[in-house]
């Protein structure tokens, strides 16, 4: 699910061209009113829009909404704690005509995101409990940093006899 009519086109046509046809479907919708019934989804992976969610509240609301008892979420971003003088490196590494693009796709970005702190704050006020985040590292550029925080949270399952 994307916001962007844009972005559910061109991995519509990802898709397609990968050969995966309907087993995966792209829907445009926004994350703070999900366009599926509750309990739809065993999994929930979220890559790359934390930093940009209006109201973490009530996105992770209508997550655990949409999520079935037992399922799990995945959140990943760019990791505020990554230092500065790491990304401007990397950005060095970048060639200089691409460069425009690096600071509107990666550093931008890294500048709106949130600390550990702050999602184990939102998350707190949320449906789900006992956040695991932990720092994820990646090579970018020929380097290793823990770009991404992995937040994962779960939904608790039926107890036996609600089944």
């Amino acid at each position: 699910m994307d916001i962007s009519g844009d972005m559910v086109q061109m991995n519509e046509a990802r898709i397609h061209e990968a050969g995966l046809g309907s087993p995966v479907k792209v829907v445009d919708g926004d994350a703070m009113d999900i366009p599926f019934p509750s309990e739809s989804f065993d999994h929930v992976v979220s890559v790359g829009a934390l930093h940009s969610w209006m109201a973490p509240e009530i996105v992770l609301r209508e997550i655990h909404r949409v999520l079935k008892p037992g399922g799990k979420v995945w959140i990943y971003d760019l990791r505020r704690e990554t230092a500065q003088d790491d990304w401007d490196e990397v950005r060095r590494q970048v060639p200089l005509t691409s460069q425009p693009l690096f600071d509107m796709g990666v550093m931008n970005p890294w500048r709106a995101s949130l600390t550990e702190e702050e999602i184990r704050s939102f998350v707190l006020k949320s449906p789900f409990a006992n956040p695991a985040i932990a720092p994820v590292e990646a090579e970018v550029a020929y380097m290793r940093l823990p770009a991404f925080p992995r937040v994962v949270l779960g939904k608790p399952p039926l107890p036996p006899h609600l089944r």
